[in-house]
């Protein structure tokens, strides 16, 4: 149902800059199905809604665009059996520049907890993807980061 604006009245909550972020954290994780049904409804119902929340949303498979100072305090704040659940399966280029932040004693507990692992870890691998988000936002609500992108781009579904 719509307003006389045209405007989804579902989301005249998060219409503010926190309500932004808020719902861009929603969006951060909803699961991939449940992401692309959001953002298909928000893109067709308020574009311009759709264009903020969008700066806002960072996915898992984006950290490597981020600047390498907001990069290194997300994973330094990250534990190795995190990184290990969120990088599996993840390519290799992808994984070499997060892991770039670990000291060798961190990479080799990586190592330790990747060899660990077992193979089918879907569900473990979006979880610990969304910890490390989580960790993300936390950060930069203690203003220690930035953490938005700077074009929007399109999300893979995880």
């Amino acid at each position: 149902m719509h307003s006389k604006s045209g405007k989804n009245p579902a989301l005249v909550r998060f219409r503010g800059t926190s309500g932004v972020l808020q719902f861009a954290r929603l969006v951060e994780q909803a699961s991939p199905k449940r992401r692309k049904v959001l953002l298909s409804i928000i893109e067709k119902d308020d574009p311009e809604f759709y264009t903020s929340v969008m700066k806002k949303v960072v996915a898992f498979d984006q950290l490597d665009h981020m600047d390498e100072s907001t990069l290194e305090q997300i994973i330094m704040k990250t534990s190795p059996k995190t990184l290990a659940f969120a990088l599996n399966d993840m390519p290799e280029n992808f994984r070499s520049q997060l892991l770039g932040y670990f000291d060798r004693k961190e990479r080799r507990m990586f190592k330790d907890e990747e060899d660990q692992l077992p193979r089918l870890l879907n569900g473990l691998s979006l979880g610990a993807r969304k910890k490390i988000l989580k960790i993300a936002r936390k950060l930069e609500a203690e203003d220690k980061i930035v953490f938005e992108v700077d074009e929007i781009a399109p999300m893979n579904s995880e």
